[in-house]
């Protein structure tokens, strides 16, 4: 590409950089940057193109023009990306290069140039003329002209390389990095123990939720005692979101429906405002909009009442959150394994750190003056999570860190950052999970410590009730050992999770849930004997989940399908010896289920109706339907198949039960001052003889106040 100039030119000069075209050196600041010879080509291109496209074909004759065998894809990206390096660029963010996907590229800076005549016509106007040149004068002699210079170098070389070493300091004192953040102190602001989410503060108080038994409450951010918000909203699984900017209204995500519900109330209580069928809402910096998803995955941007909601097109999330930017024109957000990214409007979403190799970030948020982005990233391997920072301070010439910062570390987990009013701290939950299995006692209704209170949950017993398996807590693994916990063996390995093991009725096989770290649910079956756990359904593309055996072991029942989707769950049964599979009639948008020892009834829960439980009977082919009043989990028929047992947490926890044929629902046990724990917050099974059995949390889940250094 041919320059258009009317000179020669043999310099470019962009931003803080100068292109030297007949040494063919780049400087910045007066400083050489090494750059190798394809970036620099593509480098002269660009700016020859003077804000015309360069297509990646030309990119291509020009640096490849007779070579056949180059991969011309991989070598052009290879080269705008020591490009990108060198001008200290990014793609995500570009202030020289822009990328157009399957274009080519585009230079984004204005472009200065200089040629040699240029150059020499501006000295010959600053040059004295020599003296032979100007009449009536006469030239000086030799010895004078010597003297001169001699006098004049005397002071002018040590000027020189005084100007040049405090130039040198002044361009790498600007060049250098920022120091990175750290965490340079801890405070502790609870002492209860128990789980926390911290959602926001007003300055002055730190509103968070707690876990169990759930409930919604404050405390000064500099400690004392906590104390329960007093908002109107009433329900037995509420989570608080955010809190508005001027501290007067809170969001809350309730799970006591389907679908679930935001809601908006006034943090000293109020009229409830339903801001629509989702969770996890933020409020925008102005306090005027409301951002939240629904169990879909659907983002919604609605006004403060809920009022004209708006699908964002072409975007989906988790159920991690969104932090919006102080100035309210970028939103975050995790999906899947990555962060993203987008504009307030909903356009440009991207993922943010593509070649970045840590994954599941989450619930982020930015220090009210934008320096940081503070996010958790969870570790799969090691079962932790640590705070993280992003470092997006802007400072003339100075450069910041394009990965992110690790703030902590050791054994604490650490949950749900929330940065201070004034951005010096960071409110968290530092967690050392554990738990205690405990049995409870059905005719005291006491906790009692079982297989010496280990760290364990989801147990069940062998058909001849001689042995136990178990899952740890947090790791996720399947553990066997005899009755009373002696010879321990284990049969799977990180970083899958196991949930819901059952041993088969021989007691020589065990199916379980494998939760993969891409967040799949697939059923497994491994031998008692030890070896390689074994897809249960090998082709199977579908989460496949809560695999329960027949009373004869030649089947087993499963949920197939996902909570997120219109379809949901549904039940089937597989063959084993003939692998067909079939799917039971009627059973569409269920799940949780259980099959009864003897093999006469199937019980599930409803997706759309938590409150009902979905009996089958196998013998009849027909479905009935019991009430049991609100929502219970973790369903457990009896060993004779009279009742069905479930766990309700939050408000009014405990373990009750209910006839397989109808009837009212029975408390077993009440645990409403009980502390539980588990992969999913709580969980329950029963013994064989119909004790529950339970995962108390002994652990340490206080919230600590971060002191933030830049």
């Amino acid at each position: 590409m041919a320059s258009s100039h009317p000179f020669p030119a043999v310099r470019a000069r962009f931003g803080r950089f100068q292109l030297d075209l007949n040494s063919r050196e780049l400087f910045c600041l007066g400083a050489r940057v090494s750059i190798q010879d394809k970036p620099l080509q593509i480098l002269r291109l660009l700016l020859e193109a003077e804000g015309q496209v360069v297509s990646r074909e030309q990119i291509r004759a020009a640096l490849w023009p007779e070579d056949t065998f180059v991969d011309f894809e991989h070598g052009v990206n290879t080269a705008v990306k020591k490009l990108r390096q060198a001008l200290e660029d990014s793609a995500e963010a570009p202030e020289y290069i822009e990328t157009l996907p399957r274009v080519g590229y585009r230079f984004l800076v204005p472009v200065e140039w200089e040629s040699g005549t240029a150059v020499r016509k501006a000295s010959s106007v600053v040059t004295m003329p020599s003296p032979e040149t100007q009449p009536g004068t006469h030239p000086p002699g030799p010895h004078l002209v010597v003297r001169a210079s001699a006098r004049s170098l005397r002071w002018v070389l040590p000027l020189v390389a005084v100007v040049a070493i405090v130039l040198t300091g002044v361009v790498w004192s600007l060049r250098r990095d920022l120091p990175p953040p750290r965490i340079s102190g801890y405070a502790q602001l609870t002492y209860d123990g128990q789980p926390k989410f911290p959602a926001a503060t007003d300055g002055t108080r730190l509103y968070f939720t707690q876990g169990s038994p759930r409930s919604i409450n404050q405390i000064g951010v500099n400690g004392g005692e906590a104390a329960p918000v007093p908002l109107a909203v009433r329900g037995s699984k509420l989570f608080l979101s955010d809190v508005s900017p001027d501290g007067s209204t809170a969001l809350v995500s309730s799970y006591d429906t389907e679908p679930w519900s935001l809601l908006s109330t006034p943090m000293l209580g109020g009229s409830i405002q339903h801001v629509g069928d989702g969770e996890r809402g933020v409020f925008s910096p102005d306090g005027y909009s409301i951002l939240y998803n629904t169990e879909s995955g659907e983002v919604i941007i609605a006004r403060r009442d809920g009022s004209e909601p708006r699908k964002l097109s072409g975007v989906t999330s988790g159920n991690a959150g969104f932090s919006w930017s102080p100035d309210g024109r970028v939103i975050r957000f995790p999906k899947g394994h990555g962060l993203w990214e987008m504009a307030a409007d909903g356009s440009g979403a991207h993922r943010l750190l593509p070649d970045w190799p840590e994954k599941f970030p989450c619930c982020g948020r930015w220090t009210p003056d934008g320096h940081f982005y503070i996010f958790v990233l969870f570790n799969t391997l090691s079962n932790g999570s640590q705070i993280w920072a992003l470092d997006e301070r802007r400072r003339f010439f100075r450069r910041t860190r394009s990965q992110p910062v690790q703030l902590t570390t050791g054994a604490n987990h650490w949950l749900s950052p929330v940065p201070s009013a004034d951005g010096k701290r960071i409110f968290a939950t530092g967690s050392t999970f554990h738990g205690e299995l405990s049995r409870i006692d059905p005719k005291t209704g006491g906790l009692q410590p079982f297989l010496g209170g280990i760290s364990a949950e989801y147990t069940s017993f062998s058909g001849d009730g001689k042995s136990v398996a178990y899952v740890t807590f947090p790791d996720g693994i399947l553990w066997i050992a005899d009755r009373d916990g002696s010879h321990r063996v284990q049969l799977t390995e990180p970083p899958d999770k196991v949930n819901f093991p059952r041993w088969s009725p021989d007691s020589k096989q065990i199916a379980f849930v494998g939760v993969t770290p891409e967040r799949r649910w697939l059923s497994y079956l491994v031998s008692v004997g030890g070896g390689k756990p074994k897809r249960l359904l090998p082709e199977e593309r579908e989460n496949n989940a809560n695999p329960r055996w027949s009373p004869d072991g030649t089947k087993i029942l499963f949920s197939r399908g996902s909570l997120a989707t219109k379809e949901g769950l549904d039940l089937r049964i597989v063959d084993l010896s003939s692998g067909q599979v079939r799917r039971i009639p009627g059973s569409t948008r269920m799940w949780d289920e259980c099959w009864s020892a003897d093999g006469r009834y199937i019980a599930a829960k409803d997706q759309d109706a938590q409150s009902v439980v979905h009996v089958y009977d196998m013998k009849e082919q027909r479905w009935s339907r019991l009430s049991i009043d609100t929502d219970g989990s973790y369903l457990n028929f009896s060993r004779d198949g009279r009742f069905i047992y479930f766990l309700r947490y939050g408000a009014i926890q405990g373990v009750y039960r209910i006839r397989t044929t109808g009837g009212k629902v029975e408390r077993v046990a009440d645990m409403k001052d009980w502390h539980l724990t588990g992969q999913y917050m709580v969980s329950m099974t029963l013994d064989p003889t119909d004790a529950p059995l339970v995962l108390r949390e002994v652990g340490s889940n206080d919230i600590y106040a971060l002191t933030l250094e830049e």
